[in-house]
């Protein structure tokens, strides 16, 4: 009798322990679920390196994560002004973090290898929340390659510093083949 008494017990257990461990990964695999959410789109140019399950932030802390990306964006739906922005990217966010409906969301890669976020920042506290399926237009922070190649072309291109010295020096090279007795005598 006492046998059978504890095999119910440790039974009740058992399901009891996986009813809570099945409630948490609910919870956490599936946002929305216990906590009301909003869904906002977000305009880009470019999302490289954005997946779904990626963080989105409020000023530096988690608030939500990304859904779904759409790209090619058809143009109708582009927005005014940005018709060069082909990717329209789904957010789900807490509903009780209070983004703004006048916020700038930056597109941006935390540390060096990092993963891609979107942080909606710079909210005017004067102005309402934002409702559930509002669009933004976001800006993409540029990553340290593209700042890198940036700054390659402006200090190799054709106007700067770097090719005005090698012209110099060439225009130099020449005079000094030709009339190498300016070096120490003046006209």
């Amino acid at each position: 009798m006492e046998i059978h008494r504890n095999e119910i017990s440790t039974g009740i257990l058992v399901i009891v322990a996986l009813g809570i461990l099945g409630g948490a990964l609910v919870a956490i695999g599936m946002p929305g679920l216990i906590r009301p959410m909003n869904t906002f789109h977000v305009s880009f140019d470019n999302a490289s390196g954005l997946h779904p399950g990626d963080p989105v932030l409020l000023a530096g802390r988690k608030i939500g994560e990304v859904t779904a990306l759409e790209s090619p964006v058809p143009m109708d739906r582009r927005p005014k002004g940005h018709e060069d922005y082909e990717v329209l990217i789904e957010v789900k966010v807490d509903k009780a973090a209070g983004v703004r409906s006048e916020v700038t969301a930056r597109l941006f890669q935390q540390g060096l290898m990092g993963q891609q976020v979107i942080d909606f920042i710079e909210g005017n506290e004067s102005s309402p929340l934002a409702p559930d399926h509002s669009v933004f237009v976001g800006e993409r922070v540029p990553q340290l390659t593209e700042m890198a190649a940036e700054n390659l072309d402006r200090l190799t291109g054709p106007n700067s510093d770097l090719a005005g010295i090698m012209r110099n020096t060439r225009q130099l090279t020449e005079t000094v083949k030709k009339e190498p007795w300016r070096l120490i005598w003046k006209k």
